[in-house]
């Protein structure tokens, strides 16, 4: 007992932002329960756990992040239902699967609009019970026509930018925190007294990585001067290509893409490790403009009774087996888990210390939790389940998490395309299984379908196809995948998977 002690306090000296362990018969249920509490949900889109030192990493990419949520639960294995933004919005907010809403791109609102009268939002079922909503969003995905802007009372985005001297230009992503936060933290000067719902949503962390001023200079390493790091978005296209030496990957720019040019660039392993560094320092910098919001929160004590919640929508590919951000639709480009996994910080009045949770989470059972967490009943249509009863156990709600989507194979953007790609995915703590089914569009039928199986322990990195190799696990696997399918298809919660 006395060794594990001073195991224990080493650890704590030598590793500032490691987790502390909890005696788990102190973290309840009730460290998560906040009744009538408000609810603030920041998301950073595309923000990697992987790269952030609360998480482990080694460069301090987020000392303010790690300070304000010192009392935080920290979820290891959250996972959305789609490597998009604009599809894992509506999972977010409806607490339903793509299988059911089938909004796989932002210009799907007209059937969005429909589907979803079905299905009640929790920020409506919080405005019923008397709370104020609000959300102030970096548009794109987030465009009020577009999919959750009707289910708040005040939706600050595009419409309302020139009124606050912010400039919209499409598909730059360059709407973020700088220009949020001080809005948010006026919103929140003149709301303190009530009690409210407030997302707020930024680009800082979707390519390209630009960090300005005293950021741009952090992490410097050899790289050419050539490549375009810090102006436009690289990335593959479709699959890994390399050069004759195999020294160099292959990466194009989103703006050549959608202006249908051809532009390549061949990054070697500095370049590499460049390009990366350019996203920590951007996280760095985003961190910063964070520290102005945090401060708000805590000069009006609404950290005493506030639910924090800090998430992104998805991961990114930052050069896993080859993989540069999530343009590809094949199953091994766009399926990984540091696509589809996803940062997930929830801060309570009443919690003490970090506390690592590695059960596994999916965005589907935010919506229920955080509506449980303040003393409401989530709504029998959300497909997700509240995690409170699991928090300090090793129980799990999900013994495995699902993704389904259908990913256009664009030869170049506007044009119309010949074939599609449904993907579906199941990860667990042990195995993971990626399911693709390419079909021709013209004629609506298959034309190639791929299973792919890695043993996670063995093979973290997902490197390693064992779908030939191990036909017992891969049929076993094929019929979870079949439940699950059935089960996210439709709101039939009698039984359970």
């Amino acid at each position: 007992m006395i060794k594990n002690f001073i195991l224990f306090f080493y650890i704590l000296l030598i590793s500032p932002y490691a987790f502390s362990i909890t005696n788990n018969d102190i973290i309840t249920k009730n460290s998560l329960s906040c009744p009538r509490c408000n609810i603030i949900i920041i998301s950073l889109t595309g923000l990697r756990n992987k790269n952030m030192n609360i998480y482990g990493y080694g460069r301090n990419t987020t000392p303010n992040i790690n300070h304000f949520f010192n009392d935080s639960y920290i979820f290891t294995n959250a996972f959305a239902p789609a490597s998009f933004t604009f599809t894992d919005s509506i999972s977010l907010f409806y607490s339903i699967s793509p299988q059911i809403h089938k909004s796989f791109n932002r210009y799907s609102y007209k059937w969005l609009d429909k589907t979803l009268k079905n299905y009640p939002s929790f920020p409506e079922i919080l405005a019923r019970d008397g709370y104020k909503t609000a959300a102030f969003v970096s548009d794109e995905d987030y465009f009020y026509n577009q999919g959750v802007g009707r289910t708040f009372q005040y939706y600050f985005d595009r419409s309302l930018y020139p009124d606050f001297g912010i400039t919209f230009k499409p598909f730059t992503y360059s709407v973020g925190t700088s220009q949020l936060v001080p809005i948010v933290n006026k919103w929140l000067n003149i709301h303190k007294k009530e009690k409210f719902l407030l997302f707020m949503q930024a680009y800082d962390m979707h390519c390209p990585y630009s960090p300005l001023d005293k950021f741009a200079n952090l992490y410097p390493g050899p790289h050419s001067k050539k490549i375009p790091f810090t102006s436009e978005c690289l990335m593959t296209l479709k699959d890994v290509i390399k050069n004759k030496k195999k020294d160099k990957i292959l990466l194009q720019t989103l703006s050549a893409f959608m202006d249908s040019r051809k532009v390549d660039y061949y990054l070697d392993r500095n370049d590499q490790k460049y390009l990366e560094s350019r996203y920590d320092a951007e996280l760095n910098q985003t961190d910063s403009n964070l520290k102005a919001l945090f401060e708000t929160i805590k000069e009006l004590k609404l950290d005493k009774n506030t639910i924090i919640i800090l998430l992104s929508e998805h991961g990114d590919n930052l050069g896993e087996n080859g993989f540069y951000m999530k343009m590809s639709p094949t199953a091994k480009g766009n399926l990984q888990r540091n696509n589809l996994g996803f940062p997930l910080i929830v801060k309570t009045p009443s919690l003490n210390g970090k506390h690592k949770q590695d059960q596994i989470i999916q965005t589907i059972d935010l919506a229920p939790t955080l509506l449980e967490m303040v003393g409401l009943k989530p709504d029998l249509k959300m497909q997700g389940k509240s995690f409170m009863d699991i928090v300090g156990t090793k129980k799990e709600i999900n013994d495995y998490a699902y993704s389904f989507s259908i990913v256009f194979d664009f030869l170049k953007l506007g044009l119309q395309v010949k074939t599609m790609n449904k993907l579906e995915s199941l990860i667990g703590k042990d195995w993971k299984l990626d399911h693709s089914i390419q079909i021709e569009i013209s004629k609506m039928r298959p034309i190639k379908e791929e299973y792919f199986l890695y043993n996670l322990n063995n093979d973290p990195n997902e490197s390693m196809d064992l779908s030939l190799k191990n036909k017992k696990k891969l049929k076993e696997m094929q019929q979870i995948l079949s439940i699950k399918r059935i089960y996210y298809s439709t709101t039939n919660h009698l039984n359970k998977p």
